[in-house]
């Protein structure tokens, strides 16, 4: 928020600190000297296989909505998996 660190209660601390994580991760660099963020880095990592997968779905559609239709059930087995993992162990 700004340059200067005032005295203030825990809940303005939390939210600085919270700001100065998402500013580090945003970080977008102007010079070949400045650092990457995270999500600029994965947004760039990502990238090229979202142009695949646009060029993918203009090529074979009911393909590309099959592929779809399954990578999105796994993802929300795997969540499922994940929230129901407490549960079944400690039942």
């Amino acid at each position: 928020m700004f340059d200067v660190e005032r005295p203030m209660n825990i809940f303005g601390r939390g939210i600085n600190w919270v700001y100065k994580l998402l500013a580090r991760a945003t970080l977008v660099p102007n010079t070949s000297i400045d650092r990457q963020g995270f999500f600029n880095r994965l947004f760039s990592t990502v990238t090229p296989f979202l142009e695949w997968s646009k060029a993918f779905k203009k090529r074979n559609r009911p393909l590309y909505k099959r592929l779809q239709f399954v990578f999105n059930s796994l993802l929300l087995l795997i969540l499922l998996l994940i929230i129901a993992t407490p549960f079944i162990i400690f039942s």
